[in-house]
């Protein structure tokens, strides 16, 4: 999510060859964070309703299921960005440059947002166990969403390597690769757990969707299946919501859970689709017009926007405005809407500040 992405140009990559570092902006980059960043905060809202009353005899539990499932891309998207962006010979041929560049970038966050959330959780809960909270942190989850800032200090970590990995292979020989990079993850979805219930394993099945992103890219066809993309997501998308149906009716231990995984075959699938949709090459746009402009101005936000977003959902359920609140229908894109929006001004107002620009 960092606004460095912004100054990266890949275009039109040459296939069988790295990705030329162009320095100019490119408005799909931008497009993926700030709509990716939407659906996210959708998700969440969506997610509290399935979450209230799993019932699937309710309409409206299945309205805020199908809105959950359908937005399941987001987060795997933001992976598959990182490597589209990050994997290329800078990586390996400078580690010691991209590894200050990166971890100056996302450890100031990870920290003061760890600080922060255990703060609010003090807060709201009116206690926090130490030990609890020691392990919560160990475990790379110390508020529900802060688990992703830390699965990327271990894909920063072996971007160098995979980088090495992405250049001497042939453009087929990584389309095999990440193949079977999903083949395991799907079959294993839990391989991050050989470090035990610590965040040292978090990336590990998140390598697929890493190197995908940088086969995407590098794939001229993609650019011409943005038709494919969408119906490839919402059949998906509606796929998923079937299965967490079928899962919450018979009451199955766990198979929601498995259905909204990000290692479902569907979610992939809905993923792929995705970024084929909103990627370089999917829609002719400008650069100079005014859909350039709007997400030139919020892309630099989104960080902050998935950071601070869950601490107003929280505010908002409080005071009893949910997604439930009214009918999901109304209440999902409703609550999303206006939970985006001062998420969006919250990160501008921290931005202001000197001392805190550095955290979002």
């Amino acid at each position: 999510m960092s606004s460095t992405w912004a100054n990266l140009d890949y275009r039109n990559p040459p296939r069988n060859q790295p990705l030329a570092e162009v320095q100019s902006w490119n408005v799909a980059f931008d497009r993926i964070r700030v709509v990716a960043a939407f659906a996210i905060v959708w998700l969440h809202v969506s997610s509290g309703v399935v979450v209230h009353k799993p019932d699937a005899q309710r309409l409206e539990w299945w309205v805020g299921n199908l809105a959950d499932a359908l937005s399941r891309w987001a987060l795997p998207v933001f992976v598959m960005l990182s490597g589209a962006l990050l994997l290329t010979a800078r990586a390996h041929k400078a580690p010691g440059r991209f590894y200050r560049r990166r971890l100056a970038r996302i450890l100031v966050p990870l920290l003061f947002w760890t600080a922060f959330y255990l703060g609010w959780t003090r807060y709201t809960n009116g206690t926090l166990d130490p030990a609890a909270a020691t392990q919560s942190v160990l475990a790379g989850s110390p508020y529900i969403h802060l688990w992703y800032l830390y699965m990327l200090l271990g894909l920063y970590a072996v971007t160098p390597l995979l980088s090495f990995l992405v250049e001497r292979s042939p453009h087929r020989l990584l389309l095999l690769i990440v193949v079977l990079a999903f083949v395991i993850v799907v079959v294993r979805p839990n391989v991050g757990g050989v470090f035990g219930n610590t965040f040292l394993g978090l990336w590990i099945p998140f390598v697929p969707y890493f190197l995908a992103g940088r086969y995407q890219i590098g794939e001229a066809r993609f650019q011409y299946l943005r038709l494919l993309g969408v119906m490839a997501a919402l059949v998906c998308g509606v796929g998923v919501a079937i299965e967490a149906g079928v899962a919450v009716s018979q009451a199955r231990a766990g198979g929601i859970d498995a259905a909204y995984s990000h290692f479902n075959p569907l979610v992939i699938v809905m993923t792929l689709g995705m970024f084929a949709v909103l990627g370089p090459g999917a829609s002719a746009v400008a650069q100079d017009d005014w859909h350039a402009r709007v997400v030139r101005q919020l892309a630099p936000l989104t960080l902050g926007v998935y950071v601070v977003h869950p601490a107003w959902l929280e505010i908002f359920a409080k005071h009893g405005v949910h997604g439930a609140w009214v009918h999901p229908a109304v209440g999902i894109p409703a609550v999303t809407i206006v939970s985006f929006a001062i998420s969006l001004a919250t990160t501008w107002g921290i931005r202001q500040v000197p001392l805190l620009r550095r955290v979002v």
